[in-house]
């Protein structure tokens, strides 16, 4: 039955109320509405075909990019929503009956400059996009898609697609941005019939095949005993806390200056490859890795008194556990579906093992030669002692267990269990932002992009005929180069974030993100550049174990 927004949503005439947001839908939409968390983004380097890199095939590349993104927004409901009662108890979706792609898609595009120059341009864009908050929330779906060219380098674009939290996880943004490839890569789908009127896109009845929330789609079993062990932990008074070593009391909670500042950290396939090797010969994951390198960094710059324990949350894609749907209007392949299908896995170090690390960084410290790089307390030099090396992997490999136990018990106890008893998320957050913050930093690992989807195809067919398909130039079609993976700050959840993101064959992008200013921005700087040494050192050390194996072999 169709239900008429109230009388205050009436901004959107006709517009149907779709269903109320699930419980993580509206923690996310709460983050937002107090701007505690504020936008998502998945960047993609996009290489033009021929027939559209020449200067003068501007306008035709701009209309070939806003007909795969048509195509994408009708293949996706929730980019084709509109959220009313946002500030209140229970806010719902609602159906738009039209969306205007010119409000959603900004073309940048540098006419002069360096390729220094496109890369400040790049990093501007993309702190504005990171901190800004979604408006119109009624009217207009929350996302919005940010395009940069240069003119000094014609032959790719990068496609910021940025998103805000309540309409879909980070697997989605990886998700929506294989789907406008294959759209690019497929132009006969995207023009059988016309998308796109003045650029404007209708949704009709698409919308109503919005995926239900999670809590509807699966149960989620909750044990009495971790039940009451996670609200005495919320709501325990403050002279019985206990044990807090591990809050991360370092970075206070502040609402200002909210500002994310984020580095990168890019490694090539031949390094990506090495360390993945090493981590399976050491019993763990990519993931497990970035956990231990982040312990390593922050535990030898911070101080027992101020930090004498961490504790750090992993992202959880739980598309492996939502069914999907074959039949009637909510058809559906979860693992190819924008959508909040994610949770989070909790990890703690504790004072022992914090201060066995600072140890042998202070033996190894004693026993170095001072680096010539600006980095003290020259974490880079770290990377690579015995000692430490040990701490690193056993770490790694006892956090990528305790990923895997969680994944083992299925839904099973899953935070998302209890969500549903928060019955206002808002009033909840201002209570949160009066305590200590609980975690440190957060490991959210989008995994492996196929940069040629539908390209292969079209490869096979110019190698095997000269009549090139509609549309399709001899470049083999678009691809997508480099992938970068960006989290705004988070006010009262995890101080760092940190983002990996690879392309299949090709690099591997960590970005790491922090809000700006709660502590000296050098430790920051530090960890990046500590993390980045590991892995760089990590990657260079398999190389040369593999070649010793493979002298010895001969």
């Amino acid at each position: 039955m169709e239900v008429e927004p109230k009388s205050h949503d009436r901004v959107n005439v006709g517009a149907k109320i779709i269903r109320p947001l699930g419980h993580l839908e509206c923690f996310q939409s709460a983050l937002h509405l107090l701007g505690l968390y504020r936008s998502t983004i998945v960047t993609c380097r996009y290489n033009i075909p021929n027939e559209c890199v020449d200067e003068g095939a501007q306008g035709q590349l701009m209309d070939k990019l806003e007909q795969a993104i048509a195509a994408a927004v009708l293949r996706h409901p929730f980019l084709q929503v509109g959220v009313v009662g946002d500030d209140s108890k229970c806010p719902h979706w609602v159906q738009l009956e039209s969306i205007n792609l010119a409000h959603h898609i900004q073309w940048q595009l540098l006419i002069e400059g360096s390729a220094e120059e496109y890369q400040s341009l790049y990093n501007s864009s993309l702190r504005e996009q990171l901190d800004t908050k979604f408006s119109n929330l009624q009217t207009r779906p929350a996302w919005r898609i940010v395009v940069l060219r240069s003119k000094g380098n014609l032959s790719h674009l990068d496609l910021m697609f940025v998103w805000n939290h309540p309409i879909a996880d980070g697997m989605s943004g990886k998700i929506f941005q294989e789907t406008v490839l294959r759209h690019l890569n497929d132009p006969v789908s995207v023009t059988e019939r016309p998308l796109l009127q003045d650029h404007v896109v209708r949704p009709s009845a698409t919308a109503e095949r919005l995926p239900p929330p999670m809590e509807k789609m699966v149960k989620f079993p909750v044990s009495l005993g971790f039940a009451a062990a996670t609200a005495w932990q919320e709501l325990k008074p403050s002279f019985l806390a206990g044990d807090h070593s591990t809050n991360a009391t370092w970075a206070p909670i502040r609402l200002e200056p909210y500002e994310t500042t984020q580095r990168i950290i890019s490694l090539d396939n031949d390094t990506l490859q090495n360390i993945l090797s090493a981590c399976r010969q050491n019993k763990t994951t990519l993931t497990g890795l970035f956990h231990a390198a982040v312990l390593i960094s922050l535990a030898t710059q911070l101080m027992d008194k101020e930090a004498p324990a961490f504790a750090s949350i992993t992202a959880l894609n739980l598309r492996r556990h939502m069914p999907s749907s074959s039949e009637g209007p909510l058809e559906f392949e979860a693992d190819q579906t924008m959508a909040n299908f994610v949770s989070r896995q909790m990890h703690k170090f504790d004072e022992t093992l914090v201060k066995r690390i600072r140890h042998l960084a202070a033996i190894c410290r004693k026993s170095s030669i001072s680096s010539n790089v600006n980095c003290e307390p020259n974490l880079e030099r770290l990377a690579g002692s015995d000692a430490l090396t040990e701490v690193l992997w056993a770490t790694a490999a006892r956090v990528r267990g305790e990923i895997q136990e969680r994944l083992d018990l299925g839904l099973k106890n899953d935070i998302v269990g209890l969500m549903g008893l928060v019955r206002d998320w808002r009033s909840q957050m201002k209570q949160d932002l009066k305590k200590p913050r609980a975690v440190a930093w957060n490991v959210t690992n989008l995994g492996v992009m196929d940069g040629k989807l539908g390209a292969a195809e079209i490869a096979q067919a110019q190698d095997a005929n000269d009549n090139m398909p509609k549309g399709i130039s001899g470049s083999k079609g678009w691809s997508v180069s480099r992938a970068v993976f960006s989290l705004s700050a988070d006010v009262t959840e995890a101080f760092i974030h940190i983002s990996p993101m690879a392309i299949k064959a090709g690099d591997l992008t960590i970005e790491i993100s922090w809000q700006r200013g709660l502590i000296d921005d050098n430790i920051c700087e530090r960890l990046t550049a500590g993390v980045g040494e590991w892995l760089r050192f990590i990657g260079q050390a398999q190389s040369q174990h593999t070649d010793q194996t493979a002298a010895a072999k001969v």
